[in-house]
């Protein structure tokens, strides 16, 4: 569980005009890890995973976009084209990794710190103690 950083930038891309690019490489950027240090078995060796990495197969993967193979593997050869993402293969798993991972998805503090002014919200239950839940604004140079 958690969410992903997705800048309106994106939309003045080539990969936001073709449906099914964007959606495998949303694909992507949910399913990289965000806390890496992960071994795992790859290419008969432990491989660690870094942050903006994850292994897949091309089955599993088209499975879980709803597409047939040979059009998730165009898919991923095209943001390789364009060096989103990074490839490595072995026999039966893909090891995926998304270039400037760090730039896009780690902490930036100065919008970090901007986006922590919280506006309280009062929970509306029927109760003797109210909780407040805090909420993080959009900074307002990320509004349009």
């Amino acid at each position: 569980m958690g969410w992903i950083r997705l800048y309106r930038e994106v939309m003045n891309h080539a990969v936001f005009h073709d449906d099914r690019l964007f959606k495998v490489f949303i694909y992507c950027l949910l399913r990289a890890n965000h806390i890496g240090g992960y071994s795992v078995p790859f290419k008969g060796e432990k491989r660690k995973l870094n942050m903006g990495q994850f292994i897949t197969s091309r089955h599993n993967a088209a499975r879980d976009c709803f597409m047939k193979e040979t059009t998730l593997y165009s898919n991923l050869q095209k943001l390789k084209e364009w060096e989103m993402i990074e490839i490595d293969t072995d026999n039966n798993k893909t090891l995926i990794s998304i270039v400037n991972w760090s730039l896009f998805q780690q902490p930036h503090p100065d919008i970090d710190k901007e986006s922590s002014t919280k506006r309280k919200v009062v929970d509306k239950r029927p109760s003797a103690k109210r909780k407040v839940v805090v909420k993080k604004s959009i900074p307002s140079r990320h509004r349009q």
